[in-house]
Order: structure tokens, then sequence, then C-alpha cells
């Protein structure tokens, strides 16, 4: 493979995010000039970072590496940030970090990156550095003018050879350094804080001031390290004396970095509508913040005080959008404590700052701030208190007095330089790139070949539908909790649409986002990466880009050389792939058993049996001859009209479906079946004959089951469950046709109608149809009235697992996709099915055969009425004679529910035989 010229780069952040968003927001600058980076921290850490735009996802690389185990009481249960835990128990949070020290080490020595770009907190990288010839550089996340005052102060481990500490008074007086006045010190009460906690030992057995040290005394006689002004923390137009006068004083090489200040978003009109509509209003039913010394929301502010400000002020005590808050342009200004980086988002839009600093840096920056007039500081006593007095009087004077408006002037101008984003990206990391480019070590292995893990390997590559990406994570999850190391490749856009995995897995799994290349405007819908995003007449295009995504695809497989690829039937050039390697390939079918028997083997798919003809629908509609037991698996005339050209005919992207999969049936080493023995082991055995090769049921793969809710319980979806609450076990009907089901307005209203009629109570997830104006214009006049009663009808997404586990649901209209069905027999519950699209039809017809669920009558044309679907419908839930079909969906809970079965036996299986027979490749 030929080698990338683009830079590679390691980040280490401490686990504080004033210190993970700095080195993040570094991270996408890099990432925007083309540089590789590997950023490391812990899986809940990473889950909080921000989204990553689907053109830098190439450049990105998140490492999610968890704390060991620890004792239940050394940290709280979940904490991987200061954040998450009481300042007293901020040592062992440090003691925890520093044991990610081997696993680093390790990944380090895998990857050999040009540069490690680190923290304070993590002293032992400066040994791993030299042990594999790797430079450092110290990216320091607050402004010149703190790191100066610590530097004129003294520090015992760098410059103090007698190790004597320096005192608190010095910590009182700004920088003697600075050819200008400075005020930039701690007041005494500042101080004496400061001093003890930077400077003393702590239970992590050093403290911060030696973990800085350590960079500094290997900066200096060591050539390969160079220290860097972070975040900003600086630049010239801001901070220019105080990093001149650092430069002199640490004999350092200093970059910095640029302010960093993160993108704007788009200004708010009055009366706007805002495209995040939706994030909002979910997040305003999430449990909100206050101080921990509060009781309620109602005690965390003074008795009355939100009635009398009412006219006046709003309080949020949960989360807030920040910076699109920021951007408003009714917003002039800001009380809060003077940390940088809230500093650098305010100033970006000019607003005047009113600051009232607490801890660490911030006394600093808010005297910095004051002596660049660009903020005023609330007055304290001696002792650190403050006045509501003062509290006002520093607000006005700030925002509306006179007085203010050179403050005010200050802080607009001051948006020419914070704002630039122009200056920052192109100026200042520029030259920090082209420096990192410049002083790279040539080492003479370049980059050595991973050393072959124990552990098993496998590349993940499902097709850009849901319910194939669905299926393949499913899977990738199962083989995780068998500690099988899996990549997971699609596009961007997908990636960030998986469901969240736990955190003790993360190191497990590693999603690969490989984005489309450029297409042509009109080829696909813009930010389309999925079937679900277009129109069916586009699905075509859609496998063309996916075609297009060959090479990045045999570049990573080649770089990576895993011990398997599993496939899906779309990516037919893997098998060229995988020869080329010499890796085996499996190909993991997300379908019924009987849904691939019925289409048969590579012979059957390419026509072998019929001179390579197409099959006629005729043909497709009867079980075929393979298949010697009593079977009903087929399709209805109007539903096999559109196989032969729909999967067997060539289409748009130059090769059939059936192609494809023949082409991944034949050059698989395996084939793997979402399925199970004691559901469709008859269907097993004939696909084994039919291929020649062997044939390995993952199990059924069901999704873990939430928590069944006790009524009165409290949920984040509380709408939705206080209403079943109030109905009694398992008389609701779910109906839910998924998210690639596009249902016409006549099919919609028969089905609205049917419920109606039906008087059963029901709860129906309703994605809001292409056809309709308005929610409203999606279902008949009058519908929702008449129904209110009895039913729910949700437009939009719905928590559709925790909704099945609910105990008041007892069955389920919907598609019958396998995965629907999966999720649903495992609690149990009682199908009605009206398939639709794809293999839904066959899956349909295999339920019935098991006596697991009643199928919707249709006229030949494939319409259905709404007589027909309350038939249904109450023979399933409630009419005697459906009570057979209820206690075999309850039976059926024992196999389809039973994870110890399906992760245990067929996961277990099947990760033996990945293990017994993948290539054993030489390194």
């Amino acid at each position: 493979m030929e080698k990338d010229n683009h830079l590679s780069v390691v980040m280490l952040p401490w686990s504080a995010f004033g210190h993970m968003m700095p080195f993040f927001q570094l991270s996408i600058a890099l990432a925007k000039a083309k540089v590789h980076f590997s950023f490391i921290s812990t899986p809940k850490n990473i889950q909080r970072l921000p989204k990553i735009l689907p053109d830098l996802q190439p450049f990105v690389q998140l490492v999610p590496i968890p704390f060991p185990p620890l004792d239940p009481d050394f940290l709280p249960k979940g904490a991987e940030a200061t954040v998450d835990l009481p300042f007293e128990n901020t040592d062992n949070l440090k003691t925890a970090y520093d044991q990610l020290q081997i696993p680093i080490k390790q990944f380090i020595g895998d990857r050999l990156p040009d540069w490690i770009i680190t923290d304070f907190a993590a002293h032992w990288v400066v040994e791993i550095g030299k042990e594999y010839g790797v430079p450092l550089v110290y990216f320091f996340v607050f402004s010149t003018a703190t790191r100066l005052l610590f530097s004129s102060a003294g520090n015992p481990s760098s410059g103090n050879t007698n190790d004597v500490l320096p005192s608190v008074e010095s910590l009182t007086s700004p920088p003697d350094l600075v050819t200008s006045r400075s005020t930039v010190a701690f007041r005494e009460n500042e101080a004496v804080r400061m001093h003890a906690g930077f400077y003393g030992v702590n239970d992590s057995g050093i403290s911060d001031a030696d973990r800085d040290a350590n960079y500094d005394a290997w900066t200096r006689t060591r050539m390969r390290g160079y220290g860097t002004i972070r975040h900003g923390d600086t630049c010239d137009e801001f901070e220019g004396e105080y990093l001149e006068a650092y430069k002199n004083k640490s004999g350092k090489l200093m970059i910095p970095t640029g302010l960093l200040p993160p993108e704007i978003p788009a200004k708010g009109v009055k009366g706007e509508i805002s495209t995040d509509d939706g994030i909002f209003e979910w997040l305003d039913k999430q449990k909100t913040r206050k101080p921990n010394w509060a009781n309620s929301e109602a005690d965390a502010l003074p008795l009355g005080f939100v009635d009398r400000v009412s006219e006046k002020g709003l309080v949020c005590t949960g989360w807030v959008p920040q910076m699109e808050i920021l951007a408003h342009p009714s917003v002039g200004g800001s009380l809060f404590h003077s940390g940088w980086g809230s500093i650098i988002e305010t100033l970006q839009f000019g607003h005047v700052l009113v600051v009232l600093p607490f801890i660490l840096d911030q006394p600093l920056n808010a005297r910095l701030l004051e002596e660049k007039g660009m903020a005023v500081e609330v007055k304290r006593r001696g002792d650190g208190s403050f006045s509501r007095d003062d509290i006002a009087k520093t607000l006005r004077h700030a925002m509306v007095e006179e007085e203010g408006e050179r403050l005010r002037s200050n802080a607009r101008k001051a948006a020419t330089v914070f704002g630039d984003h122009k200056l920052h990206q192109g100026h200042y990391i520029g030259q920090f790139v082209n420096f990192l480019k410049n002083k790279t070590t040539k080492r003479s292995s370049e980059k050595k070949p991973p050393i072959m893990a124990k552990d098993l390997r496998v590349v993940m590559l499902p097709w850009s539908s849901f319910g194939h990406i669905i299926p393949y994570f499913q899977l990738s999850v199962a083989l995780a909790k068998a500690k099988v190391h899996v990549s997971f490749i699609s596009t961007p856009k997908n990636i960030q649409k998986l469901p969240k995995f736990s955190t003790d897995l993360q190191s497990f799994i590693h999603l690969v986002p490989i984005p489309f290349p450029p297409l042509d405007p009109g080829f696909l819908p813009e930010g389309a990466e999925a079937t679900v995003d277009v129109p069916f007449e586009k699905t075509d295009n859609l496998k063309i880009a996916y075609d297009l995504l060959q090479e990045p695809i045999k570049q990573f497989i080649g770089e990576q050389l895993p011990d398997w690829i599993i496939s899906d039937y779309a990516a037919h050039w893997v098998v060229d792939i995988a020869k080329e390697y010499g890796i085996p390939v499996g190909y993991f079918s997300p379908f019924c058993m009987a849904g691939s028997a019925f289409f048969g083997g590579p012979e059957n798919l390419l026509g072998a049996n019929r001179n390579h003809a197409l099959p006629t629908p005729e043909s497709l509609t009867s079980p075929p001859d393979w298949v010697a037991f009593a079977s009903t698996v087929a399709f209805r005339e109007f539903e096999a009209f559109y196989v032969p050209r729909g999967f067997f005919g060539a289409n748009g992207s130059g090769i059939s479906d059936s192609a494809r999969l023949a082409k991944i049936v034949s050059g698989s080493q395996v084939l793997a079946i979402r399925s199970c023995d004691e559901v469709e082991g008859e269907y097993l055995e004939v696909y084994k004959k039919l291929t020649g090769k062997p044939v390995m049921s993952t199990g059924l793969l069901p999704p873990e089951k939430p928590t069944r809710r006790a009524k009165g319980e409290i949920s984040t979806d509380d709408g939705i469950f206080e209403w079943l609450d109030k109905h009694e076990t398992r008389s609701v009907v779910f109906v839910g046709f998924g998210s690639e089901c596009k249902l016409s307005k006549e099919q919609v209203f028969e089905i609205a109608y049917g419920l109606e009629l039906s008087e059963l109570p029901f709860l129906w997830a309703l994605r809001k149809p292409s056809w309709a104006n308005n929610d409203a214009d999606a279902l008949p006049v009058g519908f929702v009235d008449r129904t209110s009663e009895k039913g729910l009808v949700c437009l939009g997404w719905v928590p559709q697992m925790e909704i099945l586990a609910h105990p008041s649901i007892g069955g389920s209209l919907f598609h019958s996709g396998w995965g629907s069905i999966i999720e649903t027999l495992q609690f149990g519950q009682v199908l009605v099915a009206l398939p639709m699209v794809f293999d839904q039809p066959l899956n349909a017809r295999l339920l019935e055969d098991r006596g697991l669920a009643v199928e919707v009558k249709r006229s030949r044309d494939g319409s259905f009425s709404r007589d027909e679907i309350s038939k249904k419908l109450r023979h399933a839930m409630v009419e005697e004679e459906g009570e057979k079909l209820r206690s075999n969906a309850r039976k059926a809970a024992a196999v389809f529910g039973d994870h110890k079965l399906h992760q245990d036996h067929y996961i277990g299986q099947f990760v033996n035989f990945l293990k017994n027979n993948c290539t054993k490749r030489t390194s």
C-alpha cells in the first residue's frame, strides 16, 4: 500500500472538559488542515464530544480507553471526568487516569504517530515518547498570562534546583517580565487555595506542578519536545507581550495555535423556527441540573425570585444551547466565571463581559481582561465574598451606563480578532502545521506493521440501509461481548445514527466513517447516505455511490489486515479485495433463513437452472422444489410481479442484486444467518445443501430488553407512558411500519379506519408521509378526535423497544420485518402481519406457518380493507378463536427472548468457528 503522507497526531487531554474541549477544537482545526488525529479519552467522555462534520471524519479516530476496574467507593459510578464527581475526589480521578498509561503506551507503540500532543496530566507520556522516538508537543489550554505568572513565581522541578516551593505571596504579584504594567495575579484568598492545590503533593502521589514540570525538564534537554500555547490559548493580537515574555523566560519555542473559536451558528431572527426544534423539545424533557445543595428546583433560587423577574428574566435549570444563545442578536453581555473557553466564545460576538471568577485560572483571566479594557470584575471582600449590590452595580455599568461605553466599544472591536476564523485557522493553525511537518522525526522503521493481536479482529461491511446496518451493528455488539475486535464501516451520517453501546464494549468496537466521494448535484438528495434518505427511484444511484467506497475500503483493509471480513450482499467487490490480502470472508444475512432458502444458492441466483433467464412471476408464487417439507413461504401474485426485475434484473448500478449476492455467497468461507435451529432448523439444513458451505446461525440477536416500567414510574417519555399506564395488561395494539416503508395515503387511511372499527386501544407510531402537507393531513379528518379515548398517534420517533416492553402492549400490527418480529416476539406479543416490500411477505408466511401471526387478507391487486384490518386485530387480540395464537406468541418468548441462548450458545459457536478458520498470517 502507498504510504499516507499526511501527518498523524495523537491527542491526549486530561479528563476535564475545560481541557478536552480545547484539545478537541485543536483536533478539528488540524483535521481541516488534513492532519490525521487519534483523540484518546475514556468512553463516556468520547460519547460527550460534539459531532464531527462528515468531510472531516476520514481524518478522525476517536479512541475510547476505559479505566480499569476500580473499587466502587474510589470513584462515583460512571465518573470519567471532573464534572462527574465532587471536588474532593479529583485526586482519585488522577490516580485512575494514570492507570491508562499501559494501554496508551500500547496504542502509541502500535500506531507510531508523527507527534503526541499532550496535556499536563499524562506526565508519563514523556517516557513513552522517548522509548518510541515520537516527539511531544505540550498544548497549554490556558492564557499565556497564566502560564507566565507561574513561571515567574518559580517551579521547583523545572527551574528551582533547591526544590523550594514558591511562596503564596509570589502568586499575588504580577509577572515582572512584561514590559507593560500587568495586573495579572491572584488575590490573597485565591492564592492560598491555588498554592495548596497546584504545588501540594496530592493523593495521586504527584503534585500538578510536578506533572507540568516533567514536560519542561524533558523539552529543555531533548530537542524533540516543543511547547505550544493553546486554544487560542492565544494569539499575538491579544497576548503578544505575554507570549514574548514567556519565550524569553522559558527559552522554548512557543507557537500560538490561535484562539480556536468554535463555529458561529446562524444568528436567529425573532420568531424564526429553529431546525433543531425536535432536539430541544427532547432536551426540555430531560432531567434538569440544579445545585447539589438544593432539594428541588424551587429551592435553588430565592423565594419568589422567578415571579418577581418574570417580565425581565428567564432561568433555565437544565442544558441550554449556549453558542446559539450567544449568537442571538438580543444578547449584549455575560456575567460569568471568566473561563478561557467562555471568554473566546463570548468575545467573538463582541459582547461585554462582567466577570466573577471562582477557581483555577479564572481570576487571572479576569485580571487580563480588565487590563485589556474588555471586562469589568465584580468587587469582592477580603474573604472572597461578594454582594448583590456589587453585582447590580457592575452589570449596569457594563450594559447600560454611559461610563461603560468604552468597555462596550472595546468588546465590539475585540470581535474582529476573537471571531476571525480565517486568522486563527488559516494563519495560526497553518504555521503550527508547517512546524509539525518540518520538525517531524524521520524514523527508519516508518510505520512498522501492527503487532498481531491474540484477539480476533473483524471488519463489518453492511449495505447502506438501516434494515441491514442495525443487524450488522447488533452482530458487532454480540461479537464485542465475546472479546472480538470489530471495525464497523459505513458512511459518516449512518455511523452517527447508530445506537450507543455500553462503555465496557468501546475498546472492542471501532466505528469507521468513510464518506462517499463528491457526486454530481442531483445524483442523490443532499445528505443522503442510506435508503431511508432517498426516493425509491434513486436506490440504484445509492448503489453506485456505495460501489465508489471500494478503494478507501480496500486501503483500510490493507492497512488493518483483519482476521475476517463479514460482508453484506452489496459489497460484491470485497471478495476480490479479500483474495488479494488472503483474508477469509463471511456473508452475514440479516434476513430469515426461509427467505434465503426460497431464492436458493448461487446457481439459482444467477439463473443457471433456467438458462440465465429471469424467473417468471408465477414461479415465485409457490415454494421451490428444494423445499421438500410443507411450507407456504412464497410470494402472492401481486408481490411476485415486481421481484424478477427488482431482484434478478440488471439495474442502474450495472449489476443485479441477485448477482451481487451470488458473488458474495460463492466467495465466502462461511454463511452466517440471523436465525436459530429452534425457529428455522429445517430451512438451515436446506440452505447448507444448496450452497455447499458452512452455514452458521448467529442466533436471533435480540436487542437488550429495557426495564419494564411499573405503573406510575417516571420516564423521559412521560406522555406516552402515562397513556400506556392507564390501560390493562396486554390490551393495547402497537402499530408501526418502520422507517423504510412508505405507505400511500389510501393505505394509511384504511389502517386508520380499521383501527377505529376494531374498538381496541392502540398506539400508532406513524412517520409523517411525504404526501402529507402537515400533521393533520396525515390522517382522516376527525380520526384523532373520534379515537381520542382509545388511541394515541405519535407522529415521529418513539422509543419502540420501551413501548414494546410495557405490560399494556399485547400485540402489533406491523410490516413483518425480520428485526421487528424478533423485537416483538421476545415479549410474547401476538402479531398481525401486513407485509409491504422485500422479504416481508416471506416472513409473514413463515410466521403463519409457525402459528405465531395472522396476516391481513388482501385483494389480488394488493389492496386491503378497513374491515379486514379490524377483523384480524380483534381475532388476534380479544376473540376466543385467537387464544391459540396468543398462547403460541407467549411460548415463543422463551426462545426469541433467551439472550443466554443467542449470545452464549450461538455467538459462542460462531466465534469459535471464526477463530479456528481464520488465515494465519505472519506479520
